[in-house]
């Protein structure tokens, strides 16, 4: 069974309109829209929204703490105890929304191999490696920073 004839599907139809570089742009875009989608829905957001507002809190209630160092430990504790709480509230839904990057970029693995789009470049950033990764990161943090996603 091949796994990737979809993706294989698709990007046969799209080349002959696209260029390689435009087509890892593309996909890697729309790895990174189905992950952040599918991590919004499955993350606790209100939860994870709570957390960062006490965080915030007790981080400012850092900066003005004048009082002695057992009353700064109680809230730093505090704190870290919040920021573990949020870690163990995302780490289940990162790993669901893991699953269409990966799947995409395994794919692109064998699709753009042999594709060179920086020849001036590094030989480990004349690929599609680096575009792709750029691509991931920027429109995930578009797509957290638009629909507010903690």
């Amino acid at each position: 069974m091949d796994w990737f004839f979809p993706l294989q599907a698709a990007d046969g139809f799209i080349q002959d309109f696209s260029p390689p570089i435009v087509r890892v742009i593309f996909w890697s875009a729309l790895a990174a829209s189905f992950s952040m989608g599918i991590y919004a829905v499955t993350s606790p957001q209100e939860k994870l929204k709570d957390i960062s507002a006490r965080s915030r809190e007790l981080m400012s209630a850092l900066a003005r703490h004048q009082g002695d160092f057992a009353e700064h430990m109680a809230l730093t504790k505090q704190n870290l105890r919040l920021a573990l709480l949020r870690i163990w509230h995302t780490i289940p839904p990162t790993i669901a929304a893991l699953a269409p990057a990966i799947y995409i970029l395994v794919w692109m693995e064998s699709a753009f191999e042999k594709e060179v789009f920086f020849s001036q470049w590094p030989s480990w950033a004349q690929g599609w490696l680096l575009p792709a990764f750029v691509t991931l990161l920027v429109v995930s943090l578009a797509i957290k920073k638009v629909f507010r996603i903690e």
